[in-house]
């Protein structure tokens, strides 16, 4: 747990009496781009919703920046304010334009008016979304909904991003964008946690990994640890 930012050891989650989470432990930290790896039903959205404080395990221990971020504590709270999220549900206001969106999503991490749109209208050019900043979001495209989603991620310069899918199902052009604010959020000393289900798309941009099939944690370790232990056919087979 020492120097790990992301530590989850021994947790067990139920829905309904069906064992979702199988004793999961991993852990993660500043400075890397750590890949959750798994087909879809695997468990990854559950093992994000509960490491960001969403839902509360069963048994087994969760810390996040050293926190349990499912207590509803001052330290809880302050925590979150150095948390970035994109889960599977954007939260953005489809009437509103992007640039309203960010402003205010700004004030809610607590921001002034005049810092939040400084801050918005930032994260809009890293996105490369300025040309369509006044547009509402019924009127983007998917690739350029998830790229603005990103943008509220990173308004509050936070010290750890959590990511659910970030470039499921986007154009080209949104995933390479996505790519490279990722590597750059490492390249920060930052910690980028990041689920996927694609193989490929985790090996361009992850130097860690889990991952996880059926509720369990099949492997942990390096990239280049997974590279030496798995080929892609036998990858292909476990899952």
């Amino acid at each position: 747990m020492l120097n790990s930012d992301i530590f989850l050891s021994g947790v067990n989650k139920y829905f309904k009496g069906f064992h979702v989470l199988k004793d999961v432990s991993f852990e993660a930290k500043k400075g890397q781009v750590f890949g959750f790896l798994g087909p879809n039903g695997a468990g990854k959205t559950t093992t994000i919703r509960l490491i960001v404080g969403l839902l509360e395990p069963d048994s087994g221990i969760i810390n996040t920046l050293g926190t349990d971020l499912y207590k509803d504590t001052d330290e809880s709270i302050n925590v979150k304010s150095h948390i970035g999220t994109m889960l599977d549900f954007s939260g953005l206001n489809f009437k509103m334009t992007g640039l309203e969106n960010l402003v205010y999503c700004g004030k809610l991490y607590g921001l002034r008016s005049s810092d939040a749109e400084y801050s918005a209208l930032e994260a809009i050019e890293k996105l490369e979304l300025y040309d369509y900043k006044d547009k509402p979001i019924y009127q983007y495209s998917h690739g350029m909904e998830k790229r603005l989603s990103f943008a509220k991620t990173i308004l509050n310069d936070p010290d750890v991003l959590i990511l659910d899918e970030p470039t499921n199902g986007v154009d080209p052009e949104s995933r390479l964008i996505l790519r490279r604010l990722i590597i750059e959020m490492k390249e920060k000393n930052k910690l980028v946690f990041m689920s996927s289900h694609d193989l490929e798309e985790v090996q361009k941009v992850c130097t860690d990994l889990a991952i996880i099939n059926k509720g369990e944690i099949l492997f942990t370790g390096s990239l280049k640890e997974f590279q030496d232990e798995f080929s892609a056919k036998t990858y292909s087979l476990v899952f």
